[in-house]
């Protein structure tokens, strides 16, 4: 997997101490700490705070958005991390051209798929995270100029009208987390301490999300089965979050419509370019899965 290099430069870490005076003698004197991870956004760790350097394509007013999402949902759900604001209240602050934030550092590493622990928590965290969504005052999303590449070659005219229909049948909508998989929860022994990276918050419906998230927990990819994802559905549904339960189909369907997705967001002008066996071994995987996963 390729991960971000931009880098972290002191002129840059300067001002973001001037926008924040409590933290600004941290800032200041810390060293720059590259974090693990970060597909689009380059992190590093400065004493008690977490700078993240965002990709020049994305925009200001999406990552403020994204922000409100996690802060709106911050106190009632303890895992979510937000961002800080500065005296202004502005989360995001663009220096030469990248939109910069800062939050706080929280201790751990990625949840693990294959502890039950970790497994059952992440479905209930993720509930919840969703109960408190689906209650958070927050505005619509800004228009993106986001475009996604071509995906002709995907054109499924069955996919496309079983969404439809699902979309008629399924109109809760609310703001999702956008990302949710174990590289974006981190875990301490067998306790979830932390979700992060909302960069890909959105709105739309909750089944979606869960559909998504179960297929990244049930480590299907790798395995070819569902068994695990429908394991992972069932335990969001017993813990009461805002999505209906998922049948084989809706789950099929709607992770085809994900994987879809990506395919486009890695052929757009904006993505990197697949780097080393394994990116491109993990992109044939997700369109093989794609065909695959078609309901007969």
């Amino acid at each position: 997997m390729s991960f971000a290099t931009t880098e972290l430069p002191s002129h840059t870490i300067a001002k973001l101490a001037s926008e924040y005076p409590e933290a600004g003698h941290v800032l200041r004197s810390a060293t720059p700490l590259r974090l693990h991870g970060g597909e689009e956004s380059a992190a590093y760790r400065l004493g008690e705070f977490v700078v993240r350097v965002g990709a020049r394509w994305r925009s200001a007013a999406e990552l403020e958005w994204s922000g409100q999402v996690a802060s709106a949902v911050a106190d009632a759900v303890t895992e979510v991390i937000a961002p800080l604001g500065c005296a202004s209240g502005r989360a995001v602050h663009v220096i030469e051209g990248h939109p910069i934030t800062v939050w706080p550092f929280v201790a751990g590493a990625w949840a693990d798929r294959a502890n039950r622990r970790h497994f059952d928590s992440a479905a209930a965290l993720l509930a919840r995270v969703h109960r408190a969504l689906a209650a958070a005052p927050l505005g619509p999303p800004p228009a993106s100029d986001r475009r996604l590449g071509d995906t002709s070659d995907l054109t499924d005219h069955r996919l496309d009208e079983w969404l439809r229909a699902f979309s008629r049948d399924h109109l809760r909508r609310h703001a999702l987390h956008g990302d949710y998989y174990p590289g974006n929860v981190l875990a301490v022994g067998d306790r979830l301490v932390g979700l992060l990276d909302w960069d890909e918050a959105f709105v739309g419906s909750p089944e979606s999300e869960l559909a998504v998230a179960a297929w990244e927990w049930g480590d299907c990819l790798r395995t070819g089965q569902l068994s695990k994802a429908l394991e992972f559905a069932a335990c969001y549904c017993r813990t009461r979050g805002t999505a209906t339960a998922l049948d084989d189909v809706a789950l099929r369907q709607l992770i085809r419509r994900r994987l879809r997705w990506e395919a486009g967001v890695r052929r757009s002008d904006n993505a990197q370019e697949p780097q080393g066996a394994y990116d491109n071994a993990y992109a044939a995987a997700q369109i093989a899965a794609f065909h695959d996963l078609a309901p007969s």
